[in-house]
């Protein structure tokens, strides 16, 4: 049995991240992963986007990155016992999946990047930055070692093959 880690979010959004997780399953972990790469490449253009909103998307990937790099072998490092309750059913589809711990790496080096426009400056509603990125560190080396055990690249999607908007708030409201 995997030793649960301490989870570092604010307690009101874990509910949403298990229902949404039970829900989805790998698909959470990987589309929401795969949504900053997208994003960061030009494919996927959001509007209406807010500070909040991102600061959501970086918890939403730091959990996704950590599913799966427990599903590829390694500790916790920040998924407590209710996020691995509700993993459980994903995590031998995220092994089969080729790319998944390359697919994490990626995302978190944008989340990481202090210079990327989008995730610079997020915190994920910890008190700091410093303090995500002692989160993002130990689970980099986490998803490294997961990576020499289940090797394999992440298939981008095709650039120029299309770009995927995306309009957040109610339809017809000004900004």
């Amino acid at each position: 049995m995997t030793r649960p880690a301490t989870y570092p979010f604010p307690e009101d959004l874990k509910s949403e991240l298990i229902d949404e997780i039970e829900d989805m399953g790998a698909d959470y972990a990987t589309g929401t992963l795969d949504a900053i790469l997208l994003e960061a490449n030009g494919s996927l253009v959001s509007h209406g986007v807010t500070k909040d909103m991102y600061e959501g998307q970086v918890i939403s990937a730091l959990t996704a990155a950590d599913m799966i790099a427990v599903s590829l072998g390694q500790a916790p490092t920040l998924l407590d016992e209710d996020l691995l309750a509700a993993l459980d059913g994903s995590a031998e589809e995220l092994q089969v999946t080729e790319g998944t711990a390359d697919l994490a790496m990626r995302a978190l080096s944008i989340i990481a990047d202090p210079d990327s426009d989008t995730f610079g400056d997020c915190t994920a509603d910890l008190p700091s930055r410093d303090d995500l990125m002692a989160l993002i560190n130990p689970l980099f080396d986490s998803l490294a070692a997961a990576k020499l055990a289940y090797p394999g690249e992440w298939s981008d999607a095709v650039l120029g093959a299309g770009t995927f908007e995306i309009t957040m708030g109610d339809e017809g409201e000004d900004d």
